[in-house]
């Protein structure tokens, strides 16, 4: 029963419920010091007129006369005709003995005062007030003596019921009251208002429900395989995921930093001053580690800029699968490419057996295999790149399907790769260029690329040489340009992927070109620093 009434108190009602709680004990609290600061306040005014009362009253003829002959009825007619005239309970007259001589209850006259607080205005001859329980209850009584011809004959007391002064207390906080409700009612007036709102800016959401989409979005934050990172208007880091994490040395110290000291890129200061969305920008944080980032815009419910969310993911993985699928097609192409070659070699085996020319038949297949065998000799024992062998024999494939002749130098020999470069890199540099060399060469028969790659403890040198008819001279500086393409469709960016490949390496490209052909040079040093003087691009 008690769950289900939990679950059922909204936060509307728990936020008003509290504040109504918190309203309640500041008045009361209030109350109670204003009530205690009131009753000193009133004990000491009534105690004043009290003592006053007491000493006009013992100067007066009436007191003394009646007094000295011990009158008890002229007293009590006198004192009781001032007692109803002003705010005190009791006014008692008594002698040295301490016998009452006046009293509002009759019956108390001729008998001994209560309190035992008269002794000292007996034994002083001074004034002053006191407490003490009487016949009436707990009072404040202000004593002073009565002197006649110079010799004190008794005292008057005249008292103001405790009870009393806390009604007039009481009396006087009551006319506080409707102010105290109105203030009450204000208050939780402005407490439901307060829940609403606060409702509203969460969407309105119980804090259950935030709690557990919280964890949820943390469950998927976390999930996730690329990086992200939350940043406000200033460029500074909010939050960020595990992968962030891991690919940027992010911790908890950091937040509040800017992003700029992990991803010095300058599209998030474009994408914070635009406020417009940028997708698959390539950052490049440090040496050999390149990022694919996209930048949103962070925005409130009433679209109000509020940051960035920045995802990234490292092109490494990119790259890995990229070479993974690139492989199989690699395979599929040259697969194709040496079954259409024998497909024409067993065509031409079997019109030879056809017109009986056996011998010519034993030579062409020597021929075939002297050729083969040499060629993928050469990539097996003189490549220790997997992928490279696979991609130089498929291009080796479609080269002689193309009636191209398709040269690997016998110098050729790579045992490693440079630092920071993977198999994929490497691959996608050669297979550019000797597909720019494929497509500049003829077709007829007489169209050669030759292809020379090794390496040594320094460096990597690739060389790659066709007998086309060399590259146009306004092309020549625009080679390497993103936005130049000389081919159709979305070819033609192979130049500025080698270029970017090769100068995150700290490489170099050269290349000579004429009407006879073109060579293309590269070096990349081995232990990936840079040892080449970047400013001589031809």
């Amino acid at each position: 029963m008690k769950e289900k009434l939990r679950k059922k108190i909204t936060l509307r009602i728990k936020v008003t419920l509290y504040v109504f709680i918190i309203l309640v004990m500041v008045i009361s609290i209030i109350g109670y010091l204003s009530f205690k600061e009131m009753r000193e306040l009133i004990e000491k005014e009534r105690s004043k007129e009290a003592l006053r009362l007491a000493q006009t009253l013992a100067m007066t003829d009436e007191i003394k006369r009646n007094l000295n002959k011990k009158d008890s009825l002229a007293l009590q007619y006198y004192v009781e005709r001032v007692r109803l005239k002003t705010n005190v309970t009791f006014i008692v007259v008594i002698d040295m003995e301490g016998i009452r001589y006046s009293h509002p209850i009759e019956e108390n006259i001729g008998k001994m005062i209560k309190g035992g607080d008269h002794i000292e205005v007996i034994s002083s001859g001074e004034s002053y007030v006191s407490e003490s329980v009487g016949t009436l209850g707990l009072s404040i009584r202000g004593f002073a003596p009565v002197y006649k011809d110079g010799e004190q004959i008794g005292a008057v007391s005249v008292g103001i019921l405790k009870g009393n002064v806390n009604l007039e207390v009481y009396n006087k906080l009551s006319k506080f009251i409707p102010f105290i409700l109105v203030g009450l009612i204000t208050g939780i007036l402005g407490a439901y208002l307060l829940a609403h709102s606060i409702k509203n800016s969460i969407y309105g959401l119980e804090p259950k429900e935030i709690a557990l989409l919280l964890s949820l979005k943390e469950a998927i934050l976390e999930s996730v395989e690329d990086g992200i990172i939350a940043v406000d208007k200033s460029g500074n880091i909010l939050n960020y995921n595990k992968s962030a994490e891991n690919l940027l040395g992010i911790s908890k110290k950091d937040l509040g930093k800017s992003v700029l000291n992990y991803m010095p890129d300058e599209s998030i200061l474009e994408v914070l001053n635009t406020k417009k969305p940028l997708i698959n920008v390539e950052n490049k944080i440090n040496v050999g580690t390149t990022l694919m980032c996209n930048y949103n815009i962070l925005e409130d419910r009433d679209k109000n800029f509020m940051g960035l969310v920045i995802t990234f993911e490292d092109l490494t993985s990119i790259k890995e699968l990229a070479e993974e699928l690139t492989g199989v097609k690699k395979i599929l192409w040259s697969l194709r490419a040496q079954n259409h070659e024998f497909m024409n070699k067993l065509h031409t085996i079997s019109g030879l057996i056809q017109i009986e020319e056996y011998d010519m038949v034993v030579d062409y297949i020597c021929e075939l295999a002297y050729k083969r065998g040499g060629i993928s000799y050469l990539i097996n024992e003189n490549i220790k790149i997997i992928p490279l062998q696979g991609l130089l024999l498929a291009k080796y494939n479609k080269c002689e399907e193309e009636k191209i002749s398709f040269i690997i130098k016998e110098s050729t020999f790579l045992e490693r790769l440079p630092n920071k470069m993977n198999s994929e890199e490497i691959c996608s540099v050669v297979g550019n260029l000797v597909d720019n060399s494929m497509d500049a060469v003829e077709v007829d028969g007489t169209g050669k690329i030759e292809v020379e790659i090794r390496n040594n403890d320094k460096e990597l040198f690739l060389m790659v040489k066709d007998n086309g008819g060399g590259i146009p001279k306004e092309i020549e500086e625009k080679i390497f340009l993103k936005e130049k393409s000389t081919k159709l469709g979305n070819r033609g960016l192979g130049m500025y992927i080698v270029k970017n490949i090769i100068e995150d390496k700290f490489g170099e490209i050269q290349f000579t070109s004429n009407k006879s052909g073109t060579t293309w040079f590269i070096n990349i040093p081995m232990k990936g620093n840079n040892m080449y003087d970047k400013g001589n691009d031809n």
